[in-house]
């Protein structure tokens, strides 16, 4: 596998603590296999290619207060070789609030 990213906070300027702690982060990542004859997981990806896939994270995090924080995930895969053609792309997608007292 092969990943890089980046990751920057937009409103790192602003006075408000609520803008300040958001940040948004990008990767990509290149999925290989070591042997190409052997599947993954549960029989996915069994072509005899070593080339699994590619897949993008897209992510924001928000500290709204202290006490008080929601993020965002988005996920794309997007199958190689080794898959079977007819496999399309899969989309994820995560979010939720943290409360802490």
């Amino acid at each position: 596998m092969f990943k890089t990213g980046f990751s920057f906070t937009p409103f790192s300027w602003a006075d408000a603590f609520y803008l300040k702690k958001m940040s948004l982060s990008a990767k990509y990542l290149y999925y290989l296999k070591d042997k190409k004859e052997a599947p993954i997981g549960q029989g996915e990806a069994n072509l005899p290619q070593s080339f699994i896939g590619q897949g993008i994270d897209i992510s924001l995090r928000w500290q709204i207060f202290y006490d008080l924080s929601a993020y965002i995930n988005y996920g794309l895969f997007i199958p190689g070789d080794a898959y079977d053609s007819t496999e399309g792309n899969r989309n994820f997608i995560m979010c939720g609030a943290n409360f802490s007292l």
